[in-house]
């Protein structure tokens, strides 16, 4: 038995079989509960493929948007990290900025919740996704916030 064999394994193959039928602008978002069934998927669980989503945060964006929704909601990430990263080097004191640690705080749950190898919820409607999208919005004020006080002045 190995990852492949459990439920979420033949979710993830039932995923990739989705990416490889329209691999450039996928099924349309929401689509996985409806074309799941159809997939021919070679797993000891494949009557298990079905559910609302792949349990993959990435897998699901491929499948759902396409290749090309996947490299615009990557060129986004990048270059949210991008600056993130040109706010922590930038040698100002943050010593007393509570803001500041609202940002790191909020960096590194968005780097967990993006990290592309663990399961996760439903990305378009779930309490996971509710907790990315306000977690990014966090990130952006803060990171709009930090950069008008220190980068600016």
């Amino acid at each position: 038995v190995n990852f492949f064999d459990t439920t979420w394994g033949s979710h993830y193959l039932t995923a990739f079989e989705m990416i490889k039928k329209k691999p450039f602008f996928g099924n349309g978002i929401k689509s996985f509960r409806d074309l799941c069934g159809k997939q021919n998927i070679h797993s000891v669980t494949k009557d298990k493929r079905c559910s609302t989503h792949p349990h993959n945060i990435h897998l699901e964006i491929i499948s759902e948007t396409g290749l090309i929704g996947y490299l615009i909601f990557m060129t986004f990430i990048l270059l949210l990290l991008i600056n993130s990263y040109k706010i922590i080097i930038n040698k100002k004191n943050y010593d007393n900025d509570y803001l500041y640690l609202i940002f790191i705080s909020s960096l590194l749950i968005f780097i967990i919740m993006i990290f592309p190898f663990k399961s996760t919820g439903r990305f378009f409607s779930s309490f996971f996704g509710y907790l990315f999208w306000f977690n990014l919005s966090t990130l952006n004020t803060c990171m709009f916030v930090l950069k008008k006080k220190y980068l600016q002045s």
